[in-house]
């Protein structure tokens, strides 16, 4: 089957698996007003652009996308060109039947065209696919994430404490030769505490980072298949996988 066929498919499978949300009645112009606060010039048409995508199931369809390529035309045209930019060579590479695409859209113009929209809007569905199921994931597996707030938050305090011990030892009124002595002495032995929690927040959090991506791949190899299959179904006599049911995806009935 090709892939035109599999990607709305894939797509409608992802965003069912994050269960019916309810509807509020807005429009577009409820969020250029929310946009107003605190944003100015062209990171304000961005910033629309992206809200308006993010909640694009909440309009009409037609008039979202023009919303969103007028916001991204005012954003990008105030952005400075790079002289210096090339294309990459890489693009003399694609073959022909496909060249038709920089034709309609030439890869050194600042522009945005229709089917950027769709692009842009996919990627943020993805995005919060993925952000629903990495907090599915800490209900789940709570521990990696204790245990990165918990070194962060313990090398948070030990900053704090370093902070007040400079600040301690710039006051001119501090004159014993002994306080200050003891001082320096907590201030070192709290910088080695510092390269301590930072190595093993670094290491902690590349280990949670490991766990998402294994965690997402599962979660997209259990409720993705290019073949027809049932929750119910058995692997075929021969395999020597057995005979064991296939387990349902997190969230499946």
């Amino acid at each position: 089957m090709t892939r035109q066929i599999y990607q709305p498919l894939v797509m409608a499978a992802l965003l069912l698996s994050m269960g019916c949300c309810a509807r509020t009645s807005t429009t577009i112009d409820d969020i250029d007003l929310r946009g107003d606060r605190g944003l100015a010039g062209s990171q304000d048409h961005l910033a629309r652009a992206i809200a308006t995508l993010e909640r694009s199931d909440q309009f009409d369809p037609n008039e979202a996308h023009a919303k969103v390529i007028s916001q991204l035309s005012q954003w990008i045209e105030s952005q400075e060109s790079v002289d210096d930019w090339l294309v990459d060579p890489l693009e003399r590479t694609i073959p022909a039947e496909y060249r038709w695409v920089f034709r309609y859209a030439p890869l050194n113009r600042m522009q945005f065209v229709a089917t950027d929209v769709s692009a842009l809007r996919q990627a943020i569905w993805l995005r919060q696919i993925a952000n629903y199921q990495l907090e599915m994931m800490r209900e789940q597996e709570p521990q990696p994430f204790y245990r990165v707030d918990e070194l962060t938050t313990a090398l948070r305090k030990l900053q704090r404490e370093s902070e007040a011990l400079d600040v301690q030892l710039d006051d001119p009124k501090l004159q014993s030769a002994d306080e200050k002595a003891e001082l320096e002495a907590q201030k070192r032995t709290n910088q080695q505490r510092q390269t301590e929690i930072t190595s093993k927040l670094a290491a902690a959090a590349n280990d949670l980072e490991l766990q998402k991506a294994a965690w997402l791949f599962d979660w997209t190899t259990r409720n993705i298949r290019l073949k027809e299959t049932h929750w119910d179904a058995k692997f075929p006599a021969g395999d020597e996988a057995s005979a064991e049911e296939l387990v349902p995806p997190p969230g499946a009935e």
